[in-house]
C-alpha cells in the first residue's frame, strides 16, 4: 500500500518489522494492552509522522493550518485515541490516492480493538470490556 505514497523511506521504513513472524491475539484490561503495547506501534506509524506532510503536499498551507486545528479536538473526542483523528484528516487527500490506510485501523477501533507491531510479533489486541466477563485474559497465536 505505501508504494502508492511514493515514499521510498516511508517503504523501508515499514519493511523493518514487515518481517515479523508472529501473529497474535490479545484480549484483556487495560493494563494488558500496556503491556503488549510498551514495546510496540500502530501498524500506520511511519504513515502518522508523515500525514502533515503528506497533507501539506496535497492541500498546502491552509490544509496543514486545518489539520493541526483539527487534530487536538478530534483527539480529545476520540477518547484521546489518534486513530479517529488520522481517519478523519486523510479524507482531506483521499482523492489524491486508491487506498484509504486508516479505514482498517478506525474498524478496529470501532470494535474496541486496536493492531500493534513490535519487532517480534504483530498482533491485535481486543479490550476485554466488549466481552463476557467469563472470557480469559488471554493471547492466542495464529497462524499469518
Amino acid at each position: 500500500m505505501l508504494q502508492a505514497f511514493g515514499d521510498q523511506a516511508l517503504i523501508e521504513l515499514n519493511r523493518e518489522k514487515s518481517c515479523t513472524e508472529k501473529c497474535r491475539v490479545y484480549r484483556g484490561s487495560e493494563t494488558l494492552r500496556c503491556e503488549v503495547f510498551k514495546n510496540a506501534d500502530p501498524p500506520t506509524i511511519y504513515l502518522d509522522d508523515a500525514l502533515s506532510e503528506i497533507i501539506k503536499k496535497h492541500c498546502g498551507g491552509e490544509g496543514y493550518e486545518a489539520l493541526f486545528f483539527l487534530s487536538e479536538p478530534l483527539y480529545q473526542l476520540a477518547g484521546c485515541d489518534y486513530t479517529v483523528s488520522h481517519w478523519i484528516a486523510w479524507a482531506m487527500v483521499e482523492n489524491e490516492y486508491d487506498t484509504d490506510p486508516y479505514y482498517e485501523a478506525f474498524e478496529l477501533y470501532k470494535m474496541k480493538a486496536e493492531a500493534g507491531w513490535s519487532d517480534e510479533e504483530q498482533f491485535v489486541y481486543i479490550n476485554s470490556s466488549v466481552l463476557s466477563e467469563d472470557d480469559p485474559v488471554m493471547a492466542k497465536s495464529i497462524s499469518p
